[in-house]
């Protein structure tokens, strides 16, 4: 019997040609399911692996993501994913107030407020 995990995904995008532009790192938290925590390890690189692709932008330059790394993998609880089902937590062991303010950030205004 299959069991739903979440991973944590580490994905890159470098711009080729063109002006330099800085470095783009996405963390993609996705779900799938898997028969057992080592079988979900493998799935989640493979998974990973296939979110790697490249396009050409507005400007007609080559835009690569690349899947850089597995950054972690969790088993979800319960049966089956239905609306509010946990997916990802992280537990953070006496943070500091410079963390709170780091965990709180966004780079973009909250879309969901």
């Amino acid at each position: 019997m299959s069991e739903w995990y979440s991973a944590r995904l580490l994905i890159e995008r470098t711009l080729e040609g063109g002006k330099p532009v800085k470095p783009l790192l996405e963390e993609s938290v996705i779900i799938f399911q898997a028969v057992d925590r080592r079988a979900a390890s493998k799935k989640a690189k493979q998974l990973g692996r296939k979110a790697s692709h490249h396009f050409r932008n507005v400007y007609g330059e080559p835009v690569r993501w690349t899947f850089r790394e597995v950054l972690e993998v969790q088993e979800i609880t319960g049966d089956n994913p239905t609306d509010g089902t946990e997916v990802y937590f992280r537990w953070w062991n006496n943070p500091s107030e410079r963390t709170l303010r780091m965990i709180r950030r966004t780079h973009e205004e909250p879309w969901w407020t």
